[in-house]
């Protein structure tokens, strides 16, 4: 099971992000990517536990 979350850019900050977006090729279609930092901002502004979880782990992997 893949988890997907879909931005539809409603703030500067959103547009940045898709702008910023990182392509990979998947079974010959293009995929944007969340950079790692921008992925980060996202989770915080969540503010879950899991979300914070998540931005220690992104951090560490990342080095960003």
């Amino acid at each position: 099971n893949i988890k997907i979350d879909f931005i539809f850019s409603f703030t500067d900050f959103e547009r940045n992000a898709i702008e910023n977006s990182i392509i990979k090729e998947f079974k010959n279609t293009q995929i944007h990517f969340c950079s790692a930092a921008d992925l980060i901002i996202f989770k915080i502004f969540a503010g879950r536990e899991l979300d914070i979880f998540d931005v220690k782990n992104i951090f560490l992997r990342s080095r960003c």
